[in-house]
């Protein structure tokens, strides 16, 4: 096709010449070519193909959204190993594969060119999960009592990538001390450019025991055993834009009925809002991600950032609630020498209002936003702020090894990680309105320390052993199932 343009090109100014054709072939090499024109140079190749093993459920346009290389452009030779070694690094963030592999094979043609060549080992994607829930917020806090009672089991059953889009179709339901039950649908890929993903969600709680006050920096639960001490319905969506790889913007209504015993509304007034049994609001938030890690479950390096801004209760249109909250949270991960590894996180949070409902309050001591060796400790705040870093020596690694134990690869072909660690902790957490003499951790520098055993393996799961300290001379063993930065 190129040559026989050419070849035409060639009789209108050598053959038949006259000024209009001149031109117009001018006007067609500048314009229609222009790749080959300007992009290529002798230090440059074209990617001439680009094929893909393995997928047998994920579509090839779901992968080619990942690569940071098209076919039929031009890319400096010196930059094409970093083009494949971040590519590949942005196909395992997908949670899709397991293992990924991009290789690279120049050929002999005019103008250079090379075809690229990926193996992908794809993830099991039907799931049906038992689930053990405590009453308690965490295993941690669970261990202290042993309270069989507050056990509840159920079900969680994903459906990932059904379609080979990445899509997630989840089903969720609990029994025993509490239920739950939830529905929720997750596409990324809305539009052909892939830049506009949408999620909605639907759940249902009713729940016996909940937190009603906080006593000696720790959770105080009612005494509730025949009857829902709440029960609450959530109805969400989100739009999600990612036009970058790295960057995305979320936007996201929700709305919440909740309603409370009314024994407990009388008896724990800060709970609600004016002693209101029944809260309704719809909430508004946008959140800004910043993604340059080198694994979404377990970095070692790169970088991340996140920016929360959220409105809780809209003016005439809810019955409960109404303050505007900021949660911003970094973390940066270093290779100091392989195989050692350094990493620092913050995060930090700030309310519009000091009158929250105790029911929708904020506090220390959720997820990540935890000072370690305070994990038996609740801290509520109205602002916060907490400061990780973490030093690791990776003991041992396998990348890849067969099992021979499954007949599926999925689960057969493993890899898995051994790391120790170091770490220290800083947090702070201001807090006016609920604060008791007995909550004597809030607006008080909290300092937190330790060593610690990271296992990290396939389908992104990690498990953390930590032996703690903190400023109170207290020392425990603690279980967490995240990375810590």
């Amino acid at each position: 096709m190129l040559f026989s343009i050419l070849g035409e090109l060639f009789c209108n100014f050598v053959i038949m010449p006259n000024k209009k054709q001149i031109t117009l072939s001018i006007i067609v090499l500048l314009f229609c070519f222009p790749n080959f024109l300007f992009s290529q140079t002798p230090d440059s190749l074209m990617i001439r193909e680009i094929k893909i093993l393995g997928n047998n459920r994920t579509k090839k346009t779901i992968i080619e959204r990942e690569l940071l290389f098209k076919i039929r452009e031009f890319y400096a030779k010196k930059d094409i190993d970093s083009l494949l070694y971040h590519s590949k690094i942005n196909l395992n963030n997908t949670g899709l594969f397991n293992f990924v592999d991009l290789k690279f094979l120049q050929n002999n043609d005019f103008p250079p060119s090379a075809d690229v060549f990926i193996k992908v080992t794809e993830r099991w994607y039907l799931w049906l999960i038992p689930l053990l829930e405590f009453a308690d917020r965490d295993i941690n806090s669970w261990l202290e009592e042993y309270d069989f009672r507050k056990l509840s089991y159920g079900m969680n059953i994903e459906y990932r990538n059904f379609r080979g889009r990445n899509e997630l179709l989840q089903f969720l339901f609990m029994y025993g001390f509490d239920k739950t039950l939830g529905l929720q649908y997750k596409n990324p890929y809305l539009n052909k450019a892939k830049t506009l993903g949408l999620s909605i969600g639907f759940s249902w709680t009713g729940r016996h025991s909940i937190p009603v006050e906080t006593v000696a920096n720790k959770l105080i639960y009612n005494p509730q055993e025949t009857s829902y001490g709440i029960s609450k319905f959530n109805a969400n969506t989100s739009l999600i834009f990612r036009k970058n790889i790295h960057v995305s913007h979320e936007f996201k209504v929700a709305a919440d009925y909740i309603s409370f015993a009314k024994t407990l509304v009388k008896k724990y007034p800060k709970l609600t809002v004016d002693n209101k049994h029944k809260l309704s609001y719809i909430s508004l938030s946008y959140t800004f991600k910043y993604d340059y890690r080198d694994a979404v479950a377990y970095p070692l390096k790169g970088h991340y950032f996140d920016l929360q801004l959220k409105q809780n209760g809209i003016a005439l249109l809810d019955f409960g609630a109404d303050h505007f909250t900021v949660l911003s949270e970094f973390r940066k991960y270093f290779e100091l020498k392989e195989p050692l590894y350094f990493a620092i996180g913050g995060v930090a949070f700030a309310s519009s209002s000091r009158k929250i409902p105790y029911y929708l309050r904020y506090a220390l001591g959720y997820k990540r936003n935890i000072v370690r060796g305070y994990e038996h400790y609740m801290i509520d705040a109205q602002q916060f702020l907490v400061l990780k870093s973490n030093l690791k020596l990776r003991l041992y690694e396998v990348k890849e090894k067969k099992m021979n134990v499954f007949t599926s690869e999925k689960f057969d072909k493993v890899h898995f990680a051994f790391f120790i660690n170091a770490f220290l902790d800083y947090g702070y957490a201001n807090e006016n309105y609920y604060h008791e003499q007995s909550n004597t951790l809030t607006n008080k520098n909290l300092v937190g320390y330790g060593v610690g055993l990271d296992f990290v393996t396939y389908y992104d799961k990690v498990m953390r052993l930590e032996y703690s300290f903190n400023h109170l001379h207290e020392h425990g063993i603690y279980i967490h199932l995240i990375a810590p930065i």
